[in-house]
């Protein structure tokens, strides 16, 4: 991953920050990465304001665990909710338990805020989305000194942003990747199962029906390691699609790896997994249609998987824009070229095929 080495000094110097995203922006997948960036430097120790204050309130979905907070208000905006409260707390985590009495509140009338009581100066602002500081509006105004003094980090993925930071990375890419390779500056651990979630979901979203690029799905598969639970990113990616896409979809992504030794994801699939999730060899071809055409687009990749007879019987279809990569598998195993891609089969199980394509591709 790239280094931004002013990136990592401005925030490991400067304690105070603000983050301010647009509010004129406001999809899941901003929110997901403004919501990433602000877990993040919570977990940092930072004092972390955040304009709008409300940006990931009122959302259907908030990515963290509530025990990594350290300060929440609730506020239900219906009169006629009064629970009764009670909570259970262990060495590991606090249970809040609310007792409806009366009429339940719907998922808007909830507010999630996270109140911070310090009011320290800020001595950085990092924002997200912002195409200039003048479309702030109003709180560019009255904190004209703040934004004066304070040093910047501009993210953004519109390329007509001005520029205005001291830190500038404008790239074509989803927010949220660009917050992924600014928490990349800080060692790996600050990553956990809330953080990667957040932020895989928060890259997938503005990707659906375009062309992924490889160093996106790398970032994808790195992500992918701390996640255990794939079913919420399938519902939200495939909202219009039936149950078993979704099942499909998610088995794919469970199964998806990158690695250097080849210039595309792999998705390898065992007989086991393949009777785990209750699917067929006949449902396969569905799934491989979510990741070439609806809702993701990935140019090249390789698909493998055992057939429910043997574990010694392996079949593929490897995509690849390249003509080389065909044509080497063509070398490597008997198969059917249709434009750019091969249908493939050998006498080998799941493990052995895998090598023997990363050794064909290095060759």
């Amino acid at each position: 991953m790239e280094e931004f080495p002013e990136i990592k000094k401005l925030i490991e110097e400067n304690r105070s920050i603000l983050i301010c995203a647009n509010p004129s922006r406001n999809s899941l997948d901003i929110i997901l990465a403004v919501s990433s960036l602000f877990y993040t430097l919570k977990k940092f120790g930072k004092v972390v304001k955040l304009y709008p204050e409300n940006f990931f309130t009122n959302k259907p979905y908030f990515p963290f665990s509530l025990k990594e907070l350290k300060n929440l208000i609730l506020t239900f905006r219906n009169p006629n909710f009064f629970p009764e409260i009670y909570y259970k707390k262990t060495d590991d985590i606090m249970e809040l338990c609310l007792l409806a009495n009366g009429k339940l509140p719907k998922l808007e009338d909830i507010n999630i805020l996270i109140p911070e009581k310090n009011s320290q100066e800020i001595n950085l602002i990092i924002t997200v989305g912002v195409p200039s500081l003048e479309s702030l509006g109003d709180f560019y105004e009255k904190n004209f000194k703040t934004f004066f003094n304070a040093p910047i980090i501009n993210l953004d993925n519109n390329l007509d942003n001005r520029e205005f930071g001291k830190v500038n990375l404008i790239e074509d890419y989803p927010l949220a990747f660009l917050v992924f390779k600014v928490i990349c500056q800080f060692p790996v651990g600050i990553f956990d199962k809330y953080l990667a979630k957040s932020l895989f979901l928060g890259i997938l979203l503005p990707l659906q029906k375009k062309k992924i690029q490889e160093n996106v799905l790398e970032a994808l598969c790195f992500l992918k390691k701390y996640i255990t639970d794939f079913k919420d990113i399938a519902e939200t990616m495939l909202q219009d699609f039936s149950s078993k896409e979704k099942t499909l979809f998610e088995v794919f992504l469970r199964s998806m790896e990158y690695t250097p030794k080849a210039p595309f994801p792999i998705f390898a699939l065992t007989k086991h997994q393949l009777k785990e999730w209750q699917l067929q060899e006949k449902d396969l071809p569905f799934g491989i249609r979510l990741f070439r055409e609806r809702p993701l687009i990935v140019p090249s990749a390789l698909f493998m998987w055992e057939t429910h007879a043997s574990s010694n019987f392996t079949k593929g279809v490897l995509y690849s824009t390249e003509e080389k990569y065909l044509l080497r598998l063509l070398q490597t195993f008997s198969g059917i070229k249709d434009k750019e891609r091969i249908f493939f089969s050998t006498k080998k199980d799941l493990a052995s095929t895998k090598n023997l394509i990363l050794g064909m591709l290095h060759g």
